[in-house]
């Protein structure tokens, strides 16, 4: 800056500052002083260190670690509590049917496991993907491969009728979108736009003929589009611990990231018999449908039903990846058994039986062994 014009700049001399009257002399002077300025930070770091041995003396801490470490303990650095951030609740989609039905705990073994009689050999299906288990203790009698990872075809239909049957209104009329003559190759219900169905209707559709066309109808019904009720799906296969399952849509048509094992199709299988309506749907050989506009009867593909004794379930499938796919439960005796496979040659009346025979006529049931309850159908 510029000194005014007709005035000097000001100047220090020693002993300037000790004749000068004016204190605006003084700062002036002591601005150009470096070594007197540092003089009372020197002063406020004395009466700092004064003041902090008089706390102390005094028993007086600002810091509880303090006490320990005057005793030589050695602390890790004091952490900081995280600032508490409320977890943010999902906005529920309006297009999702929320659950309304009771929903059914995961399946409980109970009871002794059966016991296998001696001398007898493993059965020989024509499967390397297959499962045999006691539907009461879940022992696994018989397996190849039970936890590997196959297409399941429409074994994946149990899982959608589980989502289907927690969310869904039996009475409710659903509005059907789908048209079954654009879906040439499919196993169909047979639905058409404008038809007058009922939900429950599309139940018996979806496990009678393992129609497509009602799993996207009923998918378009829970959840507004496929994808959601495939989100659905798979969050209900996490919940039931379904380490091998993963689902891409809701029919069981071949697709990338669609696939399932015979041990956890066996655990949706025992799940989704604690149902009493589904129970119903898997044992019954056919179902007439009698709306408004529409009537006519559809038939159950399963061709043990009602040719194998004891046999109440539970579902085929066939396509190109999976082969042929069977979960099949049947009681003898009051003992139920399960069986599951995929990419099977023989299908069900060649594996399914066979596989079935094996484990009543191979195995003892202790005496303690509960058998098949009624109610709880596992």
């Amino acid at each position: 800056m510029q000194p005014a014009r007709g005035r000097k700049s000001p100047t220090w001399s020693p002993g300037s500052a000790r004749r000068s009257r004016n204190p605006l002399n003084l700062f002036e002077a002591l601005h150009n002083r470096p070594v007197l300025l540092a003089l009372p930070l020197v002063v406020m770091l004395i009466a700092a260190a004064v003041l902090a041995r008089a706390m102390g003396a005094g028993g007086v801490s600002a810091r509880p670690l303090a006490s320990s470490l005057d005793k030589g303990e050695v602390h890790s650095p004091a952490k900081v509590a995280p600032t508490s951030v409320p977890t943010p609740v999902p906005t529920p989609d309006p297009s999702i049917r929320p659950v309304i039905n009771k929903v059914m705990p995961p399946v409980a073994n109970h009871g002794p496991a059966p016991v296998r009689k001696p001398g007898v050999s493993d059965p020989n299906p024509s499967t390397n993907h297959v499962i045999v288990v006691d539907g009461e203790s879940g022992t696994v009698l018989f397996q190849r491969n039970a936890g590997e990872p196959v297409a399941p075809a429409s074994l994946t239909k149990i899982m959608t009728a589980i989502v289907a049957m927690e969310r869904g209104n039996p009475s409710d009329h659903v509005a059907i979108k789908v048209d079954a003559r654009q879906m040439a190759g499919d196993s169909l219900m047979g639905l058409q736009p404008g038809f007058d169905v009922t939900f429950k209707d599309l139940l018996y559709g979806l496990l009678l003929p393992s129609g497509d066309d009602a799993a996207l109808a009923i998918a378009d019904y829970i959840a507004g589009d496929e994808q959601k009720f495939v989100g659905l799906m798979n969050e209900k296969a996490q919940w039931l611990g379904l380490k091998d399952t993963h689902f891409a849509d809701s029919h069981g048509l071949d697709a990338p990231g669609h696939y399932s094992s015979p041990a956890d199709m066996v655990t949706m299988a025992r799940y989704a018999m604690q149902y009493p309506e589904f129970r119903k749907i898997v044992r019954t050989k056919s179902y007439h449908i009698a709306e408004s506009n529409i009537s006519y009867t559809i038939f159950n593909v399963n061709p043990l039903l009602g040719q194998y004794p004891g046999l109440d379930g539970v579902k085929t499938g066939l396509t190109d990846n999976a082969g042929k796919a069977l979960v099949a439960t049947a009681v003898q005796n009051g003992h139920r058994i399960y069986v599951a496979y995929m990419r099977s040659k023989t299908g069900a009346l060649g594996d399914g039986t066979m596989l079935l025979n094996w484990a009543f006529d191979s195995f003892t049931w202790p005496s303690g062994a509960s058998g098949e309850s009624g109610s709880a159908n596992q």
